[in-house]
């Protein structure tokens, strides 16, 4: 039972490798897809770090050996001139890193924005009929936390960056010490990977955390960022509701702070073999590059260049595993987002049948229809027909949850009936085009929305706004004094998220 258990858990390990890879591949190709197709010149500032953080890392070993060899010749001139040149090269290669990270943090910002906006456009596309399931606000969640937790451009493709130098390094500096000390590169290397394992178990602890907490999440930004919101404030304040959501925030807090418990336990065990580990390494390499150079009667100057080399060596393996480390976990938080923005939900199909507007006599028929949300079982509506005529007046009396307004939802294209058929005008509501069916039906929901906008975008929902016609709407509605009272008119906002003078339209 134990080793089936043990072939279990080696293949999951095995199966758990491939998908990390996978997705690390998966992301750094969607995020060069993107860089390339949006900011080019990006691709020529990663390169230029990774050059002059390569150079940096020689120049560090090269210079102080030259330093020493002059000291040694007690030639005081040139230990001035190499020590200035060695200050000069530090200060314009720090100089232009400085200058390629501003302009790096410039454009990750401006990718920030841009995944943001992909992230919200995606919400907007998913169709309706899955966004109220458990299942889909857990993944736009996810999606949320992933783009959050990976640090999306920035993280992921420093980390690569970092990577692809600390090789370059290793490369640089490896037949210096394995030519003098082979042994110690091979002794240097096998506590490095021993560090790389203890370091890779804590972020898999880590992983493991984060990954319980799509659920979690939406709960606690529900308590301490949505009830929040100053619309709730006379309901709290009345109801005296303070206390009974503050007792259910800390509810959903302590038991995130069980789990963080159980994870830092875990990782704090792990950091402190990593930091002893790291211990090892530093005084391993001046031991050994110590008495090799007594043994072997090194100069100062090679000793200098030896524990130099060595020291970007094992730094350099260190920073390598640990930045790999950081796109693996990173790579598997972008996945949650890529992965959503990528996958094609099935939609409605709808057709391209146009509605006559110009007529006004118009027939809408539920004929035997039925209807079950989303992975449930139970129908909500069961063999509905009736028939509705222009200008007829119609009541729908029932108690809560009897599906009125889910049949409204229906008869609005929303949601595809289970079985059965809403006919307009003798067709099938999904053969007209969708656009002309929009506005065909108007529809007020009983938990109506208003944006924190201009009252024209309010009222036309589009960038193309017609003045004339919004009066003309304005005036209908006995709105349009009152509007035109308001500091700038149509253009107030409403509410005061973005503007103090902002209109608080009354809940009535």
């Amino acid at each position: 039972m134990t080793c089936s258990n043990c072939r279990h858990n080696t293949m999951f390990k095995k199966i758990k490798s491939v998908v990390e890879k996978q997705n690390l591949l998966n992301t750094i190709g969607y995020l060069t897809k993107i860089i390339c197709r949006e900011k080019k010149g990006y691709i020529l500032v990663m390169l230029s770090e990774v050059i002059f953080k390569v150079l940096l890392n020689v120049w560090r070993v090269w210079m102080p050996m030259r330093i020493v060899e002059a000291l040694t010749e007690k030639n005081y001139q040139s230990v001035l001139l190499t020590a200035g040149i060695f200050l000069l090269g530090e200060l314009i290669c720090n100089t232009i890193l400085g200058a390629l990270d501003y302009k790096a943090q410039v454009t990750e910002e401006w990718f920030d924005c841009y995944f943001s906006e992909e992230y919200s456009r995606r919400c907007m596309e998913v169709p309706y009929q899955y966004t109220e399931t458990k299942e889909k606000l857990d993944e736009i969640k996810n999606a949320k936390d992933g783009l959050d937790w990976s640090g999306n451009v920035a993280c992921i493709i420093d980390s690569l960056k970092e990577v692809v130098a600390a090789v370059i390094s290793i490369v640089s500096v490896f037949a210096i010490v394995f030519e003098e000390a082979p042994l110690l590169v091979v002794m240097v290397t096998i506590l490095v990977l021993v560090k790389a394992k203890i370091e890779e178990n804590e972020w898999n602890e880590m992983e493991h955390y984060y990954g319980q907490l799509s659920g979690l999440n939406r709960r606690m930004d529900y308590y301490f960022y949505e009830i929040s919101n100053y619309k709730y404030g006379k309901d709290i304040r009345l109801y005296r509701a303070k206390d009974l959501l503050l007792n259910r925030a800390e509810m959903v807090n302590q038991e995130n702070a069980e789990k963080m418990k159980t994870a830092a336990h875990k990782v704090a065990k792990l950091r402190s073999k990593s930091s002893l580990l790291e211990e090892i390494v530093t005084a391993l390499q001046y031991l050994y590059v110590g008495f090799f150079t007594i043994l072997n009667n090194l100069g100062v100057a090679s000793f200098t260049m030896l524990i130099g080399s060595t020291a970007v060596m094992a730094a350099s393996m260190e920073k390598m595993f640990e930045e790999y480390q950081n796109m693996i976990l990173g790579s598997e938080y972008f996945s949650w987002y890529s992965t959503f923005i990528s996958k094609k939900d099935e939609e409605i199909c709808y057709g391209n049948e146009p509605i006559d507007m110009k007529n006004d006599d118009h027939v809408i028929k539920f004929q035997n229809v039925s209807f079950k949300y989303p992975g449930s079982e139970q129908y909500v509506l069961k063999d509905i027909s009736f028939e509705i005529q222009s200008k007829d007046k119609i009541s729908l009396v029932g108690l809560n949850g009897e599906g009125k307004t889910t049949l409204v939802k229906l008869l609005c294209g929303l949601y595809p009936v289970s079985s059965g058929s809403i006919l307009l005008d003798g067709k099938d509501i999904l053969q007209y085009d969708r656009e002309d069916f929009c506005k065909f039906v108007s529809v007020v929901f009983q938990d109506f929305v208003m944006f924190a906008r201009p009252l024209s975008d309010n009222i036309v929902f589009t960038e193309q706004q017609d003045g004339e016609r919004v009066n003309v709407l304005l005036k209908q509605l006995n709105m349009y004094d009152k509007v035109q009272s308001l500091s700038k008119g149509i253009d107030t906002n409403l509410y005061k998220e973005f503007d103090e003078q902002g209109y608080e339209p009354s809940g009535g």
